[in-house]
């Protein structure tokens, strides 16, 4: 008997290419886009939900369903909060898909943090690692940091136990990207079997490869330059004056200059997040993943040196 599926991120951690590459050629799966995911799942708001209604509108009949989206997790895009929306979602999802198997991404934290920042600064933000990522004290009352970047959202133990106590230990299964992004064909031959996935041709399935080869280190600097020259992407930054299309030709630019060594080598976590907020990170998540190995017994994270 097949079961719903329930791969729920982290962001980051390839789920781009689970959602384009892998999930729509599972033949005894159906898979549901993320403009469906939106639409029922994550964007009414906790007067509007129903999950009778999300399971007729998603023609929920039986059990061979497959989503994945990240931002059930928050991320980039959504932040923590006081975690009320990642325990909102997870109550939905399992509203929704009672008998659903959960799928867990996690990634080391500091190369995460790393990712995230370099995104935003790829998509338009404007603020230093430093003030995009302690954010707590820009303004006097808490509740108008919801939605910014918090590091409680990768405390990984925690959001294992809160999915764990609502699914069963049983149907939550995580998995590491660092294993994933390093034994691709394996990972896949074994992910297709734990699930009873089946493909027309497995061999036509485009293995992941890790998109956007960061920019280097000089044009990571002229790309937050140019950032305070538009208003996109993020509400969160600074910028002085909107010059209309400036952003959507610099990208076109920056990215053909990225070629070319002499503007650098590729910007690396140090370089994007310094030294000192390494450090603090590092520290931040010790205790959490110290608790990942004496609860989940998630040995590989020290393979690839998860703060510990």
């Amino acid at each position: 008997m097949t079961l719903p599926i329930i791969h729920i991120g982290y962001p980051k951690t390839g789920t781009t290419w689970f959602q384009n590459h892998f999930y729509p050629k599972i033949v005894n799966y159906r898979y549901l886009s993320r403009p469906l995911v939106f639409k029922h799942l994550i964007e009414p708001d906790i007067f509007s939900y129903d999950p009778s209604i999300s399971i007729k509108e998603l023609e929920i009949t039986g059990d061979n369903i497959v989503i994945c989206e990240e931002l059930l997790l928050g991320g980039i895009d959504i932040g923590y909060g006081n975690g009320s929306y990642i325990k909102e979602m997870a109550l939905r999802l399992k509203q929704t898909f009672p008998n659903g198997r959960v799928v867990i991404f996690i990634r080391n934290q500091v190369d995460t943090i790393a990712s995230w920042y370099y995104q935003y600064l790829r998509t338009g933000g404007s603020y230093s690692a430093k003030k995009y990522l302690f954010r707590e004290n820009m303004y006097n009352l808490f509740y108008k940091e919801y939605d910014l970047f918090s590091f409680k959202i990768l405390e990984y133990d925690k959001i294992i136990d809160l999915y764990t106590s609502i699914f069963g230990l049983e149907n939550v299964h995580v998995y590491l990207y660092e294993d994933f992004l390093h034994q691709k064909e394996s990972f896949i031959k074994d992910f297709l079997i734990r699930y009873g996935f089946e493909t027309t041709d497995s061999s036509n399935l485009e293995y992941f490869k890790k998109p956007n080869k960061r920019y280097r280190v000089i044009i990571l600097y002229f790309a937050r330059l140019v950032n305070y020259f538009t208003n996109k992407n993020h509400v969160f930054k600074r910028y002085f004056f909107h010059i209309p299309y400036l952003f959507e030709l610099s990208l076109r630019v920056f990215e053909n200059l990225n070629k070319f060594w002499i503007f650098g080598s590729r910007s690396s976590n140090r370089v994007i997040l310094g030294r000192e907020i390494i450090s603090f990170i590092n520290n931040y998540y010790k205790d959490s993943n110290k608790r990942l190995l004496e609860n989940y017994n998630i040995e590989r994270i020290m393979h690839y040196n998860y703060p510990v």
